[in-house]
């Protein structure tokens, strides 16, 4: 599946802003970026937490093309204590 989208450009996405911060930094780098965890609100109403993986592709000529990655959903295995502190530290900011 091709997924265009970055998770700031998706509507209620929510992250921890350090993770974010290197993250964004890997991006603009094009350097590899692996289990950045970013959690949104569903059309129901619950909270589902993500995370992605993935390499940067370039052409043979050297131009930068894009990521190859995953994700998952890992709201089940989150740990409350995990998903307390992800929470405080959305509050602050």
């Amino acid at each position: 599946m091709l997924y265009q989208a970055n998770p700031w450009e998706i509507t209620g996405a929510r992250w921890n802003e350090a993770d974010h911060a290197v993250f964004k930094a890997n991006i603009a780098a094009r350097l590899p970026f692996i289990d950045f965890v970013y959690s949104r609100t569903k059309s129901d109403g619950l909270q589902q937490y993500l995370m992605v993986s993935g390499e940067p592709i370039f052409a043979s000529s050297g131009l930068f093309t894009g990521y190859r990655g995953i994700g998952r959903d890992v709201t089940k295995s989150m740990h409350p204590a995990y998903s307390m502190l992800f929470t405080l530290d959305l509050c602050r900011t």
